[in-house]
């Protein structure tokens, strides 16, 4: 009845310590085969006290899944019930984030006991047996790359554009920037005043990670902050509109909620046009 840990589906995976990056979580595979006098118990951290691993019922364990299988043995010519168990830890989640002063890699053990009590020969027996797998989870040191989705590059736009962007983490605090920079340019008049630098707001929802975003600007830069959408805006500085018909590069930079080194995405030579809609 000894089990079989699919290593391959990463039974000592290195974590990363950002909860909603996919590193946030533990899965582990284990098929054997299966019996009605075998007794699973599951025991999550060297503190918590053994439980039944149960699927159902009141006290079921969260998260993990069992699935039965039919196995023909060519040998013995017998078909036999095999089992397959899957269990997700999460390390940490959504509701449970990990303190942003906390950079000490944490180690997670995960002990599986197994008893089962066979009647053979008219003698009862009772095997035990224990594993003791070990997960641990380092500190994250890089931030993970953006994706900018509208504009794209040489793409025509109005004053008012669209922006369309995804993160991978969670943005530290007041690093999530969107630049546009002037492009120079032989054929186009070329914006002279400074880049123009928009501070997102990453407690609102645009710093939701693992999520698309699209917010439409107005189509004089230098009124948004005195509409609702100062409520995803910090600041824009200096709050000068576009020039139309001049081509603009758009940069989206952040740091991860560790302050790790910046990551950014460009999108060159976006022409801004007259927003049309507005008259």
């Amino acid at each position: 009845f000894t089990p079989q840990f699919d290593a391959q589906h990463s039974m000592y995976r290195i974590l990363d310590e950002n909860p909603h990056n996919t590193f946030g979580e533990i899965r582990l595979y284990i098929s054997c085969s299966s019996h009605s006098d075998m007794h699973w118990s599951l025991q999550i951290g060297i503190e918590d006290e053994w439980r039944p691993w149960k699927f159902t019922g009141e006290h079921r364990v969260q998260q993990s899944q069992r699935f039965l299988q039919e196995v023909y043995d060519a040998v013995s010519k017998q078909v036999y019930l095999r089992e397959r168990r899957v269990l997700l830890v999460q390390i940490a989640g959504a509701d449970v984030l990990i303190p942003k002063d906390e950079r000490i890699a944490i180690v997670t053990d995960i002990s599986i006991k197994i008893r089962f009590a066979s009647a053979a020969q008219d003698k009862y027996a009772v095997f035990e047996d224990s594993y003791i797998l070990q997960c641990r989870r380092i500190p994250d040191r890089h931030t993970e790359l953006p994706q900018v989705m509208s504009p794209r590059r040489g793409a025509i736009q109005p004053t008012g554009f669209i922006f369309s962007f995804y993160l991978r983490e969670d943005a530290y605090l007041d690093t999530l920037r969107l630049w546009l920079k002037p492009h120079g340019s032989a054929i186009h008049k070329t914006d002279d005043a400074p880049p123009r630098l928009i501070i997102l707001n990453e407690s609102s929802w645009l710093g939701r990670s693992k999520h698309s975003h699209a917010i439409k600007f107005c189509a004089q830069l230098s009124q948004c902050l005195s509409t609702a959408m100062s409520n995803v805006l910090k600041s824009i500085s200096p709050d000068i509109d576009l020039l139309e018909f001049s081509l603009y590069d758009f940069v989206l930079e952040y740091r991860d909620r560790w302050n790790n080194p910046a990551q950014h995405w460009q999108v060159s030579e976006v022409m801004i046009v007259r927003d049309w809609s507005e008259d």
